[in-house]
Formats: structure tokens, sequence, C-alpha cells
């Protein structure tokens, strides 16, 4: 990946937890945009959230209430940043740190006390 994709992953990233944070913030619980992976041509973007909040809402509601308000959120990140192309969103839940415990939990069954 170049200096440059990686820079406005970064930015990107950046303005989108601002904007989630207005938007969702307190009805959705906590909201982190955890990674974004731009395509090259900075026509489309993968949004990775990791989410916190109270156990009536699983994550894939969240994930879904804001997959339906993509064109929002990628108008608010149009008019916050300055790129030729605002990617077109789609996000998806981070699931980074369950499968960390998983291979943690099956190191241990592994390795003997």
């Amino acid at each position: 990946m170049s200096l440059r994709l990686e820079k406005i992953n970064d930015q990107i990233r950046d303005v989108l937890t601002q904007i989630l944070h207005h938007e969702y913030g307190s009805s959705m619980g906590i909201i982190t945009v955890t990674r974004v992976k731009t395509s090259p041509d900075l026509h489309s973007a993968k949004v990775y959230i990791s989410s916190y909040q109270p156990k009536d809402k699983p994550e894939n509601d969240v994930i879904a209430v804001i997959n339906q308000n993509q064109k929002k959120i990628r108008g608010q990140l149009a008019s916050l940043i300055n790129l030729k192309y605002t990617p077109q969103l789609k996000f998806y839940p981070d699931t980074t740190v369950a499968e960390a415990a998983r291979i943690e939990q099956l190191l241990k069954k592994i390795t003997p006390q």
C-alpha cells in the first residue's frame, strides 16, 4: 500500500470517527472506527467498526443501522474531507479482538500448564 493511500485511510478513519460519535454516539453506545481500506482508485472503502453497546443492541444491529445511513455519512465525509472522489462506504464489524481471544484460548489448550 502506498504512503498516500495510508494517509487517506487515516484521514477518512479520523473524520468518520467524529461523524459516528456525533450522529450515533449517545444512542448506539461506544463506536470505534478501527480500520479503513480504500481501493487504489478511491471509489470504495471498507470501514471496520468495533462497538460496545448495551446488551439489548447486538453489534450487527449497529452495523446495519450505519450501513442504512451510509449515503448520509458519505455526504458528511465529502463536506469534511478534500478528495477528488469520496469513496462509497461499506461498514463491517471488526472481529480482531474476538479472533485474538479465540487464538489465545486455543494456545492455552495446547500449552501444558
